[in-house]
């Protein structure tokens, strides 16, 4: 778990149009307040977050959108913010984006499975 005792940046940085897809909610509890969509994994994941009572009538589950109950964007100079930590789907995009910048910079496809013996493996 992360903690950001303050936002990251502010507001007027995020620019129409713009979407954040935060790996740490912790730092971007501003955007609640003002980003015109809130797309979110399940409602218990962020039923805890400082700003929900605000954003929960913004606020859009991913299935719905997969489903076809919503939308997702819907204009061009909407910012929204997905909150969708607990989708193995980001794992997946991200460990593949990984694989392809290994294979690029020709790091090879061994890799030793050990237990890390520093904080980054890559």
């Amino acid at each position: 778990m992360s903690y950001a005792r303050n936002e990251f940046v502010a507001d007027n940085v995020f620019k129409p149009g713009c979407l954040v897809v935060p790996i740490h909610t912790g730092g971007f509890q501003n955007c609640d307040l003002f980003f015109d969509k809130v797309i979110i994994d399940d409602v218990e994941h962020v039923k805890g977050f400082k700003y929900y009572k605000q954003f929960k009538s913004r606020m859009t589950e991913v299935g719905d959108i997969e489903n076809g109950k919503a939308t997702g964007r819907d204009n061009n100079n909407q910012r929204i913010i997905a909150y969708c930590g607990g989708i193995a789907l980001h794992d997946l995009f991200y460990g593949y984006k990984i694989y392809q910048i290994a294979m690029e910079k020709g790091y090879g496809t061994d890799v030793d499975m050990n237990y890390p013996e520093t904080h980054l493996w890559i």
